[in-house]
């Protein structure tokens, strides 16, 4: 096990793996550290003034964005190489939800607080511009993308999230007027937004997030207080979670062998989950204290988590 130690005491409450499992992107307070992976070098800071909490944090595939929003900087896209940041055309940054398709060209967003939310695909074109593709907005797909007025919509998307192949966007999007009402999961054809068939719905309160497994079978949407598992081809949930105690569901990632899953918690802990026998089958104290984050590498033999003070913890994972 070995832990870095960030420039910054703050809690890091994101991170992610480059493409090729050699760099780690560990962000918190006032931005991003890159490390490298093996070696001892110093690590790149990647400044995003802004709170505590992440929005959304991810690299994309080729390797030159890295994409953060927070409550307070808004949406920013990082072009790594270069230093360039680059925003929305127009003063709306508010995105709370994120997801870069793979292949590293297309981005969705959900973006807009309540009255203005919808969910928008853009393009990454040759020169490092962006252009947008399509907006969904109250069920309705559109390629107009004229301003966005108070009241426009009143449907709010909660999540969004390519599946591992990039035929698929999962969209979760409350339709009701009640914040804590039924959030409906729908399947959308990611070129066009238009809806392909509707799942179920999610009982979401705060900080909903949802991943694939690698194999795009199944969905698992969670909060802190609870995990759902669905079979996306079935359309049906298989099993709900629920956090040992009070360790809550801080953060959660899938393996890439598509067998298990690790949640990470405010115990300290790293929980090992079953896909298929929903059992908590290990569990790892890092000894770092409460844990906010965690990703593996694209090969699967090594795990990170963020922690309070500042701290990643790197470990390898047994096979």
């Amino acid at each position: 096990m070995r832990v870095l130690q960030n420039t910054s005491d703050k809690p890091v409450v994101g991170v992610a793996f480059d493409a090729d499992g050699r760099t780690l992107f560990a962000g918190g307070y006032g931005g991003v550290q890159v490390w490298p992976v093996r070696g001892k070098a110093a690590p790149r800071i990647v400044e995003h003034p802004g709170a505590k909490t992440l929005y959304a944090f991810e690299p994309d595939a080729t390797g030159k964005y890295l994409f953060l929003s927070n409550p307070r900087s808004g949406f920013r896209a990082h072009h790594l190489p270069t230093g360039h940041v680059w925003q929305f055309p127009d003063d709306e940054q508010h995105v709370i939800s994120l997801s870069v398709r793979p292949g590293g060209t297309h981005f969705v967003v959900s973006r807009g607080g309540g009255g203005c939310n919808r969910a928008e695909c853009w393009k990454v074109v040759a020169d490092g511009r962006f252009e947008p593709v399509w907006r969904l907005g109250d069920g309705a797909v559109t390629t107009d993308f004229g301003p966005v007025y108070l009241s426009q919509y009143r449907q709010f998307h909660e999540a969004v999230r390519y599946s591992p192949d990039g035929r698929t966007l999962a969209v979760v999007t409350n339709r009701y007027t009640t914040p804590h009402g039924p959030h409906v999961l729908t399947l959308h054809d990611p070129d066009t937004g238009k809806q392909r068939r509707e799942l179920g719905t999610f009982p979401i309160t705060v900080g909903f997030q949802m991943r694939f497994t690698p194999d795009g079978a199944r969905l698992i949407g969670w909060e802190e207080r609870w995990a759902e598992l669905w079979n996306v081809k079935a359309g049906k949930q298989v099993a709900r979670l629920t956090p040992p105690g009070r360790a809550h569901f801080r953060d959660l990632a899938v393996h890439p062998s598509g067998r298990w899953f690790v949640t990470v918690g405010s115990d300290g802990k790293a929980r090992g989950w079953g896909l298929y026998d929903y059992t908590d089958t290990t569990m790892k104290d890092l000894g770092a204290g409460k844990l906010h984050a965690v990703a593996f590498s694209p090969n699967g033999n090594l795990a990170a988590a963020g922690a309070d003070g500042g701290k990643v913890v790197l470990w390898d994972v047994d096979p």
